[in-house]
């Protein structure tokens, strides 16, 4: 059995504080690369996302803080169109990475599969443009009669920015080039992302393809409100 990697999730978004944006720096397209990539994390922030191949809105909100098997973390869950939660992960964050110590999925309202990260996963806030690194772990998951272990190899590198226009704004953001190579019950799958995080709302468009499926799956920001400031309608 394989688990499909519909969207990518963000250390941070359970961690037990708040997390203020930092210096923006320069905008994208010939100027000073921008020395932040996301606004961090803060209780009440809500990002709603649209897919193009289907599927229903997604939207994430940011709980705040709480804790996971002993260790302090930021709360972050999903929600489908109906207000229906559809997943959940536990983050931390500091100044220079976001970690993700855990994922729930979620069926009819309720926990169907645990999963958590040996080591935790990793993800750079604000790399250097270029700045390419790679980062190993081990995903445990149980939950509904299944237990198995997922192998990760992730390739992150920060590209130039780039300036975007989602349906919430137009962002000038940066842009990273993302590969995962999984490997559950002996099969390997890939994934390989474009993502693009803007300083005033994090992630803002991301597009993927996988070795599963043919096509490319596109995931815009439609609406947002972060720092108590609204994007979109």
């Amino acid at each position: 059995q394989s688990k499909s990697i519909k969207r990518l999730v963000y250390v941070g978004a359970d961690v037990p504080k708040t997390v203020c944006a930092t210096s923006t720096g320069g905008g994208g397209g010939g100027g000073a690369s921008l020395t932040s990539c996301d606004p961090g994390l803060n209780t009440g922030d809500f990002r709603t996302f649209r897919f193009n191949n289907g599927n229903p809105d997604s939207t994430e909100r940011v709980i705040g803080p709480g804790t996971f098997q002993g260790q302090s973390v930021i709360i972050v869950e999903q929600y489908d169109p109906q207000n229906v939660i559809t997943g959940r992960s536990y983050q931390q964050i500091d100044a220079n990475e976001i970690r993700t110590i855990a994922t729930e999925g979620f069926q009819n309202g309720a926990v169907a599969l645990t999963t958590v990260y040996n080591p935790p996963a990793k993800f750079i806030r604000a790399p250097a443009v270029n700045q390419t690194y790679t980062h190993n772990y081990v995903g445990t998951s149980s939950g509904s009669g299944l237990n198995y272990t997922t192998q990760y190899t992730e390739t992150i590198k920060r590209e130039a920015d780039d300036a975007e226009d989602p349906p919430a704004g137009n962002f000038n953001a940066c842009k990273f080039k993302r590969d995962i190579v999984t490997v559950t019950f002996g099969i390997t799958q890939t994934v390989n992302m474009d993502l693009w995080m803007s300083p005033q709302v994090g992630n803002i468009r991301s597009r993927t393809r996988t070795s599963a499926s043919s096509g490319e799956i596109q995931i815009d920001l439609l609406r947002a409100r972060v720092n108590g400031v609204n994007y979109g309608n």
